[in-house]
């Protein structure tokens, strides 16, 4: 079921979200309302890809309502879902239509007696002023904007929607992440980056990138050629351990905290490969971390930390026994892990630590020749020198031992604009996927706010292209899509058809004719894009320009060197060369005005200067012609 249609009587405007279909909606004073419904002939099936429904793009100055309307529609989603706080949104009407070609018409009790143009067979309305209407089911809403803003972070979004607008995905993982003592530093945007490299890295070797990058015809994101891996430092995972011992009232826990502290000394003097180091040492405190809290409130862990506590005090033996770093991890890891309570969970097990442990000595030579920033304790890969399966066993071990302290931060030295796209594509990969069995959903709804944000003219160009052809691979062929893209690009406008194209004014909706798919990118700007006051030129060049056209058409005044100046900046050759022309004129009257005094002369300028006169008023007439045509035509 696919949406066509919102009326809102909150804004006295109707929306058209889809090509399809031609709407229009008669509201008279009589309250004869009406809505006609028609075929959009020149509508093409499968023109965004075999299951896109529709793309269509809003455009419009800022301020003109394109992020309200996005938020306006994902709040009457929640609430036909059922699932809005809010006990109503104004008078509204939406439509859809199913596969069987019928129109749904959810709307309030005002609009129950609309009349329309279809057989009643083909219409069906359902009232959703009665608390008990028939909710929308198998819908999928995936938001996404570059923008940060404050709505999208303070604001929770209702309904089944998936936000991975930057506001939403900072909110969200740090609060996640926070009440599960799961955070580096206490700080929300190094968490949002940390979790949203993680995932870029779990989709960058997942089977779906390298089956989409076969099947695309140009790679389909920036390619991702290096990656700096940094190691916490392991204090600061271990003052964290220290802080909850403490606040939890453990038995023996200063006892256990100055033991620890002088096992992980004695460690770090064992192995001169000081990444390695801090990396076993932040598996080791998450073991202890995972043994000693609790998980959920019905645990109790006091036996654990005993256990443990009791086992620290042995650090000398340990240390005087094992020289190998890593003999000694393994032993302490298996010292700690007797006797555990099955009634308890532990995220991190003996097992992952173990397996880990062993991986990195099995692998020590890779992360020695490749050596690590002894400041930062950061490693740079180079992806393509390392066999594929070594980055997704390192990614594996580590997430079986991260919790719950992230002691890992990834970093791929790219550009804000390669990060803002690959991390649009691998949300969508990873909300489009999340949970798909769970829920069924056979309609997905792509709301993208400011689309053309960060990114180069270039990847605006490759935009909707690879957009529609990686959502048609990615989702399943029984799930529909529709797009919207809010955006201030005509290089993204140029992508689509007049009729899928919804022009904003003022929060309302306006009516343009303007022909936009492969439209030249000059024409765009003017026809689509409200400048036809300064043209195509910044405010700033336009006032300089304006200032000295002004100062040309003054006889009483002169220019200046810097006026001259100005005018070789132009880079626009016609605008230069009318002004140097303007200039020249304006000097060859001042010779002929005030240096010569002969009778022939001032008559060739009066000759001269009345024919400049019967030029303009020609060109005058010929403006007000025009003028008027265009007035008759409206």
């Amino acid at each position: 079921m696919e949406l066509i249609y919102i009326w809102d009587a909150t804004k006295e405007t109707g929306y058209p979200l889809s090509s399809a279909y031609t709407i229009t909606c008669n509201f008279d004073e009589s309250k004869k309302n009406r809505i006609e419904i028609e075929k959009n002939s020149s509508y093409i099936p499968q023109f965004w890809g075999d299951n896109i429904f529709d793309t269509m793009a809003i455009v419009g100055e800022n301020g003109s309502g394109k992020t309200l309307l996005l938020n306006r529609i994902i709040d009457i989603f929640a609430y036909l879902e059922g699932l809005s706080p809010y006990k109503e949104l104004g008078d509204l009407f939406v439509i859809f239509i199913d596969k069987e070609k019928n129109f749904i018409c959810y709307g309030t009790n005002i609009y129950e007696s609309i009349s329309h143009n279809l057989p009643d067979s083909k219409w069906k309305f359902i009232n959703i002023s009665n608390p008990s209407f028939e909710k929308l089911e198998k819908y999928r809403i995936v938001y996404s904007t570059n923008a940060l803003s404050l709505y999208d972070y303070s604001y929770k979004k209702y309904g089944k929607i998936y936000d991975a607008s930057i506001g939403a995905l900072i909110r969200h993982d740090f609060k996640l992440n926070n009440e599960m003592d799961y955070t580096i530093g206490q700080s929300e945007v190094y968490n949002y980056f940390f979790t949203e490299d993680e995932k870029i890295l779990s989709f960058r070797y997942s089977d779906d990138y390298k089956k989409i990058l076969e099947k695309c015809t140009e790679n389909t994101f920036p390619d991702l050629q290096y990656i700096d891996i940094g190691i916490v430092n392991y204090i600061e995972n271990q003052n964290k351990l220290f802080d909850k011992l403490d606040k939890s009232n453990k038995k023996n826990s200063k006892l256990e905290n100055s033991n620890l502290r002088n096992i992980t000394k004695t460690i770090i003097t064992k192995y001169e490969n000081r990444w390695i180091t801090h990396l076993i040492l932040n598996i080791i405190i998450n073991f202890i971390r995972s043994l000693c809290f609790e998980q959920t409130s019905g645990e109790n862990k006091e036996n654990e930390c005993i256990h443990v506590s009791n086992i620290l005090k042995d650090y000398e033996k340990i240390s005087s026994t094992k020289a190998d770093i890593f003999e000694m991890a393994l032993e302490i890891l298996q010292r700690l892990n007797s006797s555990p309570n099955p009634k308890n969970s532990y995220p991190v097990t003996y097992e992952h630590c173990r397996d880990f442990i062993i991986w990195i000595k099995n692998n020590k030579e890779i992360f020695s020749n490749v050596g690590a920033d002894s400041f930062t304790y950061t490693i740079c890969f180079f992806l393509d020198n390392l066999e594929e399966d070594f980055i997704i066993n390192f990614i594996e071990h580590y997430k079986n031992t991260a919790f719950p302290f992230l002691y890992i931060n990834y970093s791929f030295n790219i550009s804000s604009g390669e990060f803002a796209f690959l991390s649009l594509f691998t949300n969508l990969w990873y909300y489009t996927n999340k949970n798909k069995n769970d829920d069924g959903y056979r309609n997905l709804l792509l709301v993208l706010d400011e689309a053309d944000m960060l990114l180069h003219p270039r990847w605006q160009q490759q935009y909707i292209s690879r957009l529609t052809q990686f959502i048609s691979y990615i989702t399943d062929k029984n799930i529909s899509v529709q797009i919207l893209v809010a955006t201030h690009s005509p290089i993204l406008l140029s992508d689509f058809p007049e009729e899928n194209v919804l022009y904003l004014k003022n929060k309302k909706v306006i009516e343009k004719s303007n022909k936009t798919f492969g439209c030249n990118i000059y024409k765009m700007f003017m026809d689509s894009f409200f400048l036809n006051e300064n043209g195509m030129i910044g405010e700033f060049a336009y006032n300089k320009i304006e200032a000295l056209s002004r100062k040309l058409l003054n006889k009483n005044e002169i220019l200046t060197e810097t006026d001259r100046k100005i005018i070789q900046y132009i880079g626009d050759d016609i605008i230069q060369k009318q002004l140097l022309r303007l200039n020249e004129k304006k000097e060859s009257r001042k010779t002929q005005t005030y240096r010569t005094s002969d009778k022939s002369s001032i008559e060739n300028t009066i000759n001269w200067l009345k024919k400049q006169c019967l030029q303009t008023e020609n060109i005058i007439r010929q403006l007000e012609k025009l003028k008027d045509d265009k007035d008759s035509d409206n």
